[in-house]
């Protein structure tokens, strides 16, 4: 049954298994819960932070809401996005200061894709086909965490890029993962810190919580990971750009950070998904780009110099 399965599904990530337990917890409406409070009840964030978007826009577009909280269950998104509730329940987007919200996660994958066949097809052939909600609610279950809604909505229209062939990256050289890479480096991750911490105990050796920042200040959690922190693009030198489902008392839930190796002090580079790919997209429309003859790949250049991404961003936090 199982070969039979992934034959016939459009399943990516979750397999045949998960596919029969998603059906089960549907019928029976069982509840999934979550390590972090933060994430557990919330589809969207109540923080209060306002976060500085690229320097190229000078007004945050930080969404910030007074939402009740909504208990999730597997599925309960993907419902959600189909019957839309009253705005008391769920709130996409909220006007901030006068600045208007963000546009749709849709519009920002079309103007991407159109960029993408001007300039670089090779690089738009490279993405993956959308996931389903099976994998979608099978990956919240395995990490035992819940994705915000634009995460959700965007690996439905690409499940990041291929993992075979040539590595282009779609993220100035960085490939976007896809649902399987998100699950293994997570969970590397994982148990990465988890032995690492248990050593620490043991031996009594450094602790290094006190080198660990955030900026803006208490946005994310001083910890050098955190189990919720989601990698989204590594650059495989120990660094990620990922989701921060446990932010800190001033940070919003589902935001962007930068974190890793080089990253002592945790930056935010993003309110959340949705303006991530706004801020890349805008960068390609502006020019700031060249394609490697060479490596056949996408690299971020600004007044004829060429600049690692994550180093853009880096700058871009803290101005």
């Amino acid at each position: 049954k199982g070969f039979f399965h992934s034959l016939t599904t459009q399943d990516h990530y979750a397999a045949y298994e998960s596919s029969n337990d998603e059906q089960q917890q549907h019928s029976t409406s069982t509840h999934f819960t979550n390590e972090s409070s933060a994430s557990i009840t919330m589809l969207d964030n109540t923080s209060s932070t306002s976060l500085s978007s690229a320097s190229k826009r000078n007004s945050s577009r930080t969404s910030l809401s007074a939402n009740k909280p909504v208990q999730y269950r597997p599925g309960l998104r993907s419902q959600l996005s189909n019957n839309p509730q009253p705005q008391s329940d769920i709130q996409l987007q909220d006007y901030v200061e006068g600045q208007p919200p963000l546009p749709s996660l849709t519009s920002v994958w079309d103007r991407l894709e159109d960029w993408l066949d001007r300039e670089f097809p090779e690089l738009g052939d490279d993405l993956e086909d959308g996931v389903t909600q099976n994998d979608l609610n099978a990956i919240e279950r395995d990490l035992k965490l819940s994705l915000p809604l634009d995460v959700r909505e965007s690996y439905q229209i690409h499940d990041g890029q291929l993992q075979l062939g040539k590595k282009r990256g779609l993220i100035y050289g960085y490939p976007l993962l896809d649902l399987e890479a998100i699950a293994a480096e997570t969970n590397i991750w994982r148990r990465g810190t988890s032995k690492s911490n248990t050593e620490n105990q043991k031996h009594n050796t450094v602790n290094f919580l006190d080198l660990q920042k955030s900026f803006p200040p208490g946005a994310v959690v001083p910890v050098y990971y955190h189990p919720n922190w989601i990698p989204i693009v590594k650059d495989n030198e120990g660094n990620n750009i990922a989701l921060d489902l446990n932010p800190g008392p001033r940070g919003r839930w589902g935001q962007v950070i930068l974190f890793g190796r080089d990253f002592d002090t945790k930056l935010v580079v993003a309110s959340c998904f949705t303006e991530f790919l706004l801020n890349l997209v805008e960068d390609l429309e502006e020019g700031h780009f060249s394609i490697d003859e060479v490596d056949e790949d996408l690299v971020f250049v600004q007044n004829g110099r060429a600049t690692s991404y994550f180093e853009v961003l880096r700058t871009r936090a803290v101005a």
